[in-house]
């Protein structure tokens, strides 16, 4: 219970689920899918996340490509898995509308993770959008934890970008 007050008062909350993305939600008639969040403009974001079988730059781009022609903007999740370098994020965002999003919990590994060192050149570069807690279990609170004082440490000014309510494409 102290760990749930403590992460509430840290940070404002959204929760939401993911999609798994497949051609199959590309298909979804766009009233089918429901939206985490609808822009003042009309755009649906939703959040995907994709199966490792896609784990490639032209399989990312198609699916958001496929996802803005029917008016929906994703929210990526877990981007810092992909393995996708810098300039790919940054030149996604450029022509599409997407949204980025990594996890705290990589903020609680060591320095020398990969991983986490992708995530914070991603934060420097001002292109994340969001953090996510992505519990799965309590025992992942601590984590959870230090990956947010991680965040607001050493970036407190995206406090607001990162655990906001909305988003504009």
């Amino acid at each position: 219970k102290e760990r749930i007050s403590y992460i509430k008062s840290s940070m404002i909350k959204r929760f939401s689920f993911e999609y798994a993305f497949s051609t199959v939600l590309a298909d979804k008639n766009n009233n089918e899918i429901v939206p985490l969040y609808v822009s003042p403009s009309g755009w649906k974001v939703i959040m995907i996340e994709f199966l490792p079988f896609m784990y490639r730059k032209n399989a990312i781009e198609k699916a958001v490509y496929l996802l803005n022609s029917k008016g929906i903007s994703p929210l990526i999740a877990h981007i810092e898995r992909y393995g996708m370098t810098e300039k790919f994020w940054v030149e996604l965002k450029e022509k599409y509308s997407a949204f980025l999003q990594v996890g705290l919990k990589t903020f609680a590994k060591t320095f020398f993770d990969a991983k986490k060192k992708h995530a914070i050149k991603l934060l420097e570069l001002g292109i994340i959008d969001n953090a996510s807690t992505d519990l799965h279990s309590t025992e992942q609170f601590k984590l959870v934890e230090k990956g947010l004082d991680f965040i607001l440490k050493k970036f407190p000014n995206l406090k607001e970008q990162l655990f906001s309510i909305s988003f504009e494409s």
